[in-house]
């Protein structure tokens, strides 16, 4: 299973950073980061470009996170690959990546999606959480060397990845169409 698990992580670590590369905006300065354009009046033009802005902005945060998120899943699932020989420091790492995931959620939740993301966001802040509620499942499981609760975190995680997959395709079909 945790195989699976990492090849859904690099999975949904490759398609975060194709987001991270794709164009968004034709009007890019050099850096790559977005020009806004400044205008006076409150023109059509200034609302689709605050409009972009705003898209653009949530998918930052988004990339930020699903990467952050996809790191730590993957650290934690080295670690899990090896748990019968830790090290003191190994279990120090793995209680903090449960913590990190946590934390994203918690920065997740806290996100105010654009208009045009409020269903995704949904479903991607239910992702994050299914992913959190995998970590108590699997300390627990390891602590008592109980397969069951192995079994039910690592469904869970497994279940969270795969929404994880969904909701990033979803969101660039939303920048390509709003874009």
């Amino acid at each position: 299973m945790n195989k699976v698990l990492k090849w859904g992580l690099i999975i949904v670590g490759v398609i975060v950073v194709l987001i991270a590369i794709s164009p968004t905006d034709s009007k890019k300065q050099e850096t790559g980061v977005p020009k806004i354009e400044q205008q006076e009046s409150h023109s059509p033009l200034k609302t689709v470009s605050e409009e972009s802005q705003k898209i653009d902005e949530y998918s930052q945060k988004f990339i930020s996170i699903n990467t952050r998120l996809s790191e730590v899943m993957f650290e934690r699932a080295e670690l899990m690959d090896r748990w019968l020989d830790w090290t003191a420091s190994d279990v120090i790492k793995f209680a903090a990546t449960g913590i990190t995931i946590g934390d994203l959620y918690d920065e997740a939740v806290e996100i105010v999606p654009p208009p045009v993301f409020n269903s995704v966001h949904q479903k991607w802040v239910k992702a994050i959480k299914l992913n959190k509620q995998s970590v108590p499942l699997i300390n627990k499981g390891i602590d008592n060397m109980d397969a069951g609760l192995l079994n039910e975190g690592n469904r869970l995680l497994l279940e969270g990845i795969d929404l994880l997959g969904e909701v990033t395709v979803e969101i660039e079909e939303i920048r390509r169409g709003k874009l």
